[in-house]
This record gives C-alpha cells, sequence and structure tokens, in this order.
C-alpha cells in the first residue's frame, strides 16, 4: 500500500467518524451525503457540486452523481442545529 492511499485511508476514516457524530439524527442515505459531501470538499478544496462528484470517482455519469448530491441537499437546518449542539 502505497503512502498516499494510506493517507487517503486515514483521511475517510476520520471523517466517517466525524460524520457519524454530526449526522445521527438522519436516515442512512442522508449519512452517506453527509460523507461523501465532507470527502468531497476536503479532496477537491472546492464546495461545487461538479467537483465534489468527481472527487467520489463513481461508475456511473457525472450528471447522475450530481443530481443525486443536489436532490439531497436540503439539510442545513438540522445539520446546523447538531454541529451547534455538539461545540
Amino acid at each position: 500500500m502505497s503512502s498516499e492511499s494510506k493517507t487517503v485511508a486515514n483521511l475517510k476514516g476520520q471523517l466517517s467518524r466525524f460524520s457519524g457524530i454530526i449526522s445521527k439524527a438522519f436516515n442512512k442515505p442522508k449519512q452517506r451525503l453527509i460523507k461523501e459531501l465532507l470527502y468531497g470538499i476536503q479532496a477537491s478544496k472546492d464546495v461545487k457540486l461538479s467537483n465534489i462528484a468527481r472527487t467520489l470517482k463513481e461508475d456511473q455519469p457525472l450528471i447522475k452523481t450530481e443530481d443525486r448530491l443536489s436532490r439531497n441537499l436540503d439539510l442545513t437546518v438540522v445539520l446546523n442545529r447538531t454541529v451547534h449542539q455538539k461545540i
């Protein structure tokens, strides 16, 4: 395993733990979305859905991944409340 692979695995583990903490109030699909968004934002250093979708490197067309991410983005109120409670 290369050092880059270890770094990516370590980062994904840390993001998975963090997203698990802040997304307990959500169902499984929303939890997955939060984890993928956090990873995508960190990896792409950008908040645009197209760049986040590229970093996820899914087997489906890029537009399908973007559509899935955008369809599930309406969770700001609950997520902000949860983050503020944890801080």
